[in-house]
């Protein structure tokens, strides 16, 4: 099937809060075939393609359950990515979607390095880690350049959780006529 990950959050004076795709993505599945959830986090970039065992295909996440034996495989569908902006603050929105063989994703975990950007000056914010569900930090850069902690230099995720949906995708045909 195919899955929508979602994520909701506060933001206080951050905006595009992402978990970037060349970062590890961890996950909690459940095999489709014998209805096991496993007890390991997966884990997988977005990015990094892995060779199918006797096929020409190709996988972000190739795995096989502990349960049943079979073979199963997620992969990233490509553009799905997206930020979370400070005009999405305190509603869901999709940031991921994901095609799974054999696996359904049942939760996705925060870990990982974040990155945000500070709202008033578009600084980057990197390693934020989300794992106990807030954070909070300063825009250092801001803060050394003023001398000072001004408010809009206080910067923080807060209420950070998280959704999987399953999801059809729509197919469109464009008809041409000569």
């Amino acid at each position: 099937g195919k899955f929508r990950v979602f994520l909701k959050c506060t933001l206080e004076n951050v905006t595009d809060l992402m978990l970037p795709p060349d970062e590890n993505w961890y996950f909690r599945v459940k095999c489709m075939s014998c209805g096991e959830i496993h007890e390991n986090d997966i884990y997988f970039d977005l990015v990094g393609k892995k060779d199918k065992e006797g096929s020409r295909g190709t996988s972000n996440y190739i795995g096989k359950c502990k349960f049943c034996s079979k073979n199963s495989s997620i992969d990233y569908i490509n553009n799905s990515f997206s930020m979370y902006k400070a005009e999405n603050s305190e509603s869901y929105k999709s940031v991921a979607s994901f095609d799974c063989r054999g696996w359904e994703i049942v939760e996705w975990l925060p870990k990982g390095n974040f990155r945000a950007a500070c709202s008033e000056n578009g600084n980057v914010v990197e390693d934020i880690d989300l794992s106990e569900g807030d954070w909070a930090g300063y825009d250092d850069e801001a803060v050394i350049t003023l001398q000072s902690i001004p408010q809009d230099c206080v910067l923080g995720v807060y209420e950070f959780s998280c959704k999987i949906e399953l999801f059809k995708q729509i197919q469109q045909f464009l008809l041409l006529s000569n």
